[in-house]
C-alpha cells in the first residue's frame, strides 16, 4: 500500500533515480521487541554520510527491517 506523496514543485523533484518511494509496512510485518538480553542492541546507530552527486553510481540504505517492506 502505497500512501499519496505531497505534490512537489517541478523545479525541485529531483531526478527518478534519485527518490526512494516508501510506505509504511502493516503492523503484522513491523520488528518484534527484543528479547531482555538484547535490549541494548536498538541502542547501537551508525550514521554514515555521503554526498550525492553526478559520480555517484549507487547508494545502498539498510535498516532493520527494510528489505521485508521493500521487496
Amino acid at each position: 500500500m502505497c500512501l499519496p506523496r505531497p505534490p512537489i514543485a517541478a523545479s525541485a523533484s529531483p531526478p527518478s533515480h534519485r527518490r526512494l518511494h516508501a510506505s509504511r509496512p502493516p503492523p503484522a510485518a513491523s520488528t518484534p521487541p527484543l528479547p531482555p538480553n538484547r535490549k541494548d542492541e536498538r541502542k547501537r546507530i551508525e550514521i554514515q554520510e555521503q554526498e550525492i552527486d553526478d559520480d555517484l553510481e549507487f547508494l545502498i540504505l539498510a535498516s532493520d527491517g527494510l528489505w521485508d517492506v521493500v521487496s
